[in-house]
């Protein structure tokens, strides 16, 4: 009787650790697999709050060249040599490194779905 008990308990936390686990493991975001990020550099043409438009550079490959649409989200990393910065730092004609993952829709311009982070590549201000 008293190995029942014991047994029991045992099961118990067991099965507590397990379950603590899996819903553990359900609320962790998964990361980006680096195959499906993109980063490519650009000129922006017109930029209205976090609404961008802009034309990558010829640096990047030929689907990299066009002009693209985005509107930056909230959580996206605003950054000029790696320190923060605002999104009033970043004007028309600056030159940025946008990273970006997900669909690009296909229109004129295109829209660039998920944007992660823009690096500024210059500030002669």
């Amino acid at each position: 009787m008293k190995y029942g008990k014991i047994i029991a308990a045992g099961a118990a936390v067991l099965a507590l650790v397990c379950a603590s686990f899996f819903l553990g493991r359900l609320t962790v975001e998964k990361p980006i697999p680096w195959q499906e990020v993109v980063v490519s550099h650009a000129e922006i043409l017109e930029r209205d709050g976090a609404f961008f438009h802009i034309n990558g550079l010829d640096c990047n490959d030929v689907n990299g060249q066009g002009e693209y649409t985005f509107t930056l989200p909230e959580d996206a990393v605003l950054e000029w040599r790696y320190e923060p910065i605002t999104l009033e730092d970043l004007q028309v004609g600056d030159h940025i490194a946008v990273t970006y993952t997900g669909p690009v829709l296909l229109s004129y311009p295109g829209q660039l779905t998920q944007v992660l982070r823009i690096q500024l590549l210059e500030d002669e201000r």
